[in-house]
């Protein structure tokens, strides 16, 4: 569920898809990159965030299979947050 922001263009190729008044209370910012072929995640929301933010990056035209890198800003267990979740998608990994 939407919490009342749609996700939006910041910079040129630069996203938001998440934070407070995005996804959840509990998000950080959660930011998209468009390296053209390859995606970048930015932080991964809290970790019950996952459909709206695969929503948001949907949303946005942007295919979730793409993404090949994610950047964490603070130090988090990723068996909490998304991280764990959207590693599924990175087909290079073990």
């Amino acid at each position: 569920m939407q919490k009342g922001r749609k996700p939006e263009k910041i910079f040129d190729r630069i996203y938001q898809i998440g934070g407070p008044d995005i996804t959840s209370p509990n998000d950080c910012c959660v930011y998209l990159i468009d390296g053209k072929e390859e995606l970048c995640l930015v932080d991964t929301g809290c970790g019950f965030t996952y459909k709206e933010l695969l929503f948001n990056i949907l949303r946005l035209g942007f295919s979730p299979e793409a993404i090949r890198y994610v950047l964490l800003t603070v130090p988090s267990n990723p068996i909490k947050c998304n991280t764990s979740t959207f590693r599924v998608f990175s087909p290079d990994q073990p």
